[in-house]
C-alpha cells in the first residue's frame, strides 16, 4: 500500500490524537499508578479506554505500509528499504532521543520507533525469503503463517523471561505489539481491507466485543484471562476502520484529523517536548472525581482539561514543525525525513 489514502490518514491523525491524550492525561498526576488502583476514583476512565487500543491501532496503521515482497523482489530491495526506514525512524530514535533525554531524563519515550524498524526489518525480509519459495503459492502461504507465529511466540517467551529487567532503552514488552503490525501484512497481501470492511455485520459484533470485555475487564481486574487485551484492541480498531472508512471526510473535523495523519510521526517525535505537567490540576480532578459530582461523560473535568491541553499540545507541535522546515538538515535529523 503505497498510496496515501484519505480515510487511513483520518485513522492515523485519530490514533495521533489519542497517544497525545493519553500521556497528557497520564501528567496530571505525580503517580497515575496509584489513581488507577484507585476503585473509587473515575477520572482515569478516560485513560484506560485510550489505552486499550489507541498504541495497537497506531501500529496496525503502520503496518498497513510495510514491504509486501513479490517473487521480483530482491534482498537488494530489502536493503534499500530497510535503508530508508532507518532514517525515518532510527536516526530521530537517536537524536530525538537524545535531545528529550538531555531535556527530561526519560530514556525510552520513543520505544515505537525503535520497535516499529524491528518488526520492519523481521516481516520484510521473512517476506523476501518467502517470496524465493517457488509455486505452489498455497505452500508458501502456509509456511509464511507459521514463520510469522513463531517469531510472535518467540517474543512473547522473550517477554515472559525478560520483561522484568530494568532495560530503559528496551522495554521488552512492547514486543507484544508485533501482532498488530502482522495482521496488516496478510490483509495487504491479499487485498483484504475493502472486502472486510463492507461486512456490515462484522461491525456491531466488534462493537459490542470491545464494550463487553472491556466492562468485564474493568469490574474484574486488568488481567481477566490471557489474551482479553488483544480481543479488545482488535476489536477496536475494526471498529475505527470502518467508522472512518464510512463516514464522509468532507468536514472540519476529519480535515483535521486529515492533517495530522500526514504529520503523526513528526507529532509523535515532538509532542513529548510540549506535555504539561500540573500535579496540582491532577489533585483537583482527583478529588473531584471522588465527589461522585461527575460521571464518565464529556462533561468529566479530567477529559475537559485533556482534550484542551491536548490541542494546546498538538497545535505547539505543527508550530515547531513548520519552524524546524526551514531547515533540512535538522528537520532530517529531527524526524528522519527531507522538509517539504
Amino acid at each position: 500500500m503505497d498510496k496515501r489514502i484519505e480515510y487511513i490518514d483520518n485513522i492515523k491523525g485519530f490514533a495521533i490524537l489519542l497517544v497525545v491524550m493519553g500521556h497528557q492525561i497520564a501528567c496530571w498526576f505525580d503517580d497515575y499508578e496509584s489513581i488507577l488502583s484507585d476503585s473509587t476514583s473515575n477520572d482515569m476512565l478516560m485513560w484506560k479506554l485510550i489505552y486499550s487500543f489507541h498504541m495497537p491501532l497506531f501500529m496496525f496503521c503502520s503496518g498497513l505500509f510495510q514491504l509486501v515482497a513479490t517473487h521480483d523482489t530482491s534482498i537488494h530491495d530489502y536493503g534499500k528499504m530497510l535503508g530508508r526506514r532507518f532514517k525515518t525512524l532510527m536516526i530521530p530514535y537517536f537524536f530525538s532521543g537524545t535531545l528529550l533525554w538531555f531535556l527530561t531524563g526519560s530514556m525510552s519515550s520513543y520505544w515505537y520507533l525503535l520497535f516499529l524498524f524491528i518488526f520492519i526489518a523481521i516481516n520484510g525480509l521473512i517476506s523476501v525469503l518467502i517470496a524465493l519459495i517457488p509455486p505452489p503459492s498455497r505452500i508458501s502461504q502456509s509456511v509464511e503463517i507459521v514463520v510469522f507465529i513463531c517469531v510472535y511466540l518467540f517474543f512473547r517467551v522473550i517477554i515472559s523471561c525478560f520483561d522484568n529487567m530494568s532495560l530503559p532503552m528496551l522495554p521488552l514488552g512492547k514486543l507484544s505489539y508485533y501482532i498488530y503490525f502482522t495482521i496488516p501484512y496478510f490483509i495487504v497481501k491479499y487485498r483484504l481491507i475493502e472486502k472486510i470492511l463492507t461486512g456490515n455485520y462484522i461491525y456491531p459484533i466488534s462493537l459490542i466485543l470491545f464494550i463487553l470485555v472491556s466492562v468485564l475487564k474493568e469490574i474484574y481486574g486488568f488481567e481477566l484471562v490471557r489474551g482479553v487485551n488483544i480481543v479488545i484492541a482488535l476489536s477496536a480498531i475494526y471498529c475505527v476502520f470502518y467508522y472512518f472508512r464510512h463516514t464522509s471526510t468532507n468536514n472540519v473535523i476529519m480535515r483535521f484529523l486529515n492533517v495530522l495523519g500526514k504529520h503523526s510521526l513528526e507529532i509523535y517525535i515532538c509532542h513529548f517536548f510540549f506535555l504539561f505537567k500540573i500535579p496540582v490540576m491532577g489533585k483537583i480532578i482527583h478529588n473531584i472525581s471522588l465527589s461522585n459530582d461527575h460521571d464518565f461523560s464529556i462533561l468529566n473535568p479530567s477529559i475537559i482539561c485533556s482534550i484542551v491541553f491536548t490541542l494546546i499540545n498538538i497545535f505547539l507541535c505543527y508550530l515547531f514543525i513548520k519552524i524546524v522546515q526551514k531547515s533540512s538538515f535538522l528537520y532530517q535529523i529531527l524526524f528522519g525525513r527531507k522538509s517539504a
